[in-house]
């Protein structure tokens, strides 16, 4: 069998939902250099990221940290699941009467959320991006969504300012 077709791309491209935020991009003199991406590694760390990569010939520097979301593995933060179980029964001889229901509930683990940030530091600017996701434990994603933060951005900056130049041995 001879399967044939065309594919077209689409016509536009697609919108950013999140507008960059003003206070997430600034220009630094030493940006791109080697000593600027070890001094984002280690602002980053402090703030208990763990870099999860690097890559020096494009600037990049992405890290992440994870927190439990207690009480998120309750029931009630969901919908309840369509339907319900149960039975009911009468008994003859000595009346009696019994109903069960089964909700299908029960409290599980709760959730992490999992929040990323990269950092573009490259030809004299940086640009910091950062997302937060929610993941069940049993790895299915809840939420995922891009939040810029002009006050995360504005206190990563200053603890660059703050941080002594690296070596660049």
């Amino acid at each position: 069998m001879l399967l044939a077709g065309c594919t077209s791309a689409p016509a536009y491209l697609p919108e950013p939902t999140v507008a960059p935020v003003e206070g997430c991009q600034w220009t630094a003199p030493e940006a791109g250099s080697l000593g600027y991406l070890r001094r984002v590694m280690a602002a980053l760390e402090a703030d208990d990221f763990v870099i999860v990569e690097t890559e020096a010939r494009l600037g990049l520097v992405t890290a992440q940290r994870s927190r439990v979301l207690a009480g998120y593995g309750a029931p009630w933060h969901e919908p309840m699941p369509f339907g319900l179980s149960g039975a009911f029964g009468l008994g003859a001889g000595h009346h009696r009467a019994g109903m069960a229901i089964n909700l299908n509930r029960s409290f599980g683990v709760d959730p992490t959320q999992i929040e990323r940030i990269s950092v573009v530091a490259r030809d004299k600017w940086v640009r910091v991006s950062r997302d937060l996701q929610v993941v069940e434990a049993d790895g299915r994603l809840r939420s995922g969504r891009v939040v810029p933060s002009e006050a995360f951005c504005r206190a990563l900056r200053e603890a660059l300012a703050r941080l002594p130049e690296a070596p660049t041995s």
